[in-house]
């Protein structure tokens, strides 16, 4: 949590929102190059679930994979869009 309050911390001037971290447990950790195709679906519909309309989901994450990349943010841009 400490990455992730200074990540609001840095990003709250831009935003101009009350921000709140969160700590959510997922069912299951995946390897993203092995079995994103299986877990971006849920992890995405997760994602827009907790967030409100207005809300913003900031992200950290390592390349793993271009083709798991493409998957992930296609799901996102079809999630919240």
């Amino acid at each position: 949590m400490p990455a992730l309050k200074h990540n609001l911390k840095r990003n709250k001037p831009v935003l101009g929102k009350k921000l709140k971290p969160a700590v959510v447990h997922w069912n299951k950790v995946a390897d993203p190059a092995k079995s994103l195709s299986t877990t971006a679906g849920p992890l995405v519909s997760t994602m827009v679930a907790l967030v409100k309309d207005d809300g913003v989901v900031l992200l950290g994450y390592q390349l793993r994979s271009p083709e798991a990349h493409q998957l992930f943010w296609g799901k996102c841009v079809r999630g919240f869009l």
